[in-house]
This record gives structure tokens, C-alpha cells and sequence, in this order.
């Protein structure tokens, strides 16, 4: 019984550890990515336009 108890604590431990760091980590998370297509405005639209020559 007493190995149960310290698997136990030791879980909430590990538990409580991670809502007291996720307390003090950033809210709102930014995320941006860029890429260069050596194409002309117009045949990227038209790709991306239609949804038949996207990849799914």
C-alpha cells in the first residue's frame, strides 16, 4: 500500500508541476511562416483558386 501512495503523489506531483508552469506560460502564441514561389501573380492565383489542383 505504501508503494501505491508514493505513485500516487508522485503522479499529482507531476500533474500540479505542469498546471503551475502552463499558469505562467503565454496566453496567445504567434505562428508565422513564409515561402517565396518564383511565379507570377496571376498562375498562383489560378492554382490556388481552384480546388481541384490542390494536394489533399
Amino acid at each position: 500500500m505504501g508503494i501505491l501512495k508514493k505513485i500516487l503523489f508522485g503522479l499529482l506531483g507531476i500533474i500540479g508541476l505542469a498546471l503551475v508552469a502552463a499558469a505562467f506560460m503565454p496566453k496567445h502564441f504567434d505562428y508565422e511562416r513564409n515561402i517565396d514561389i518564383n511565379a507570377s501573380k496571376e498562375v498562383v492565383f489560378s492554382i490556388v483558386n481552384d480546388l481541384k489542383t490542390q494536394e489533399t
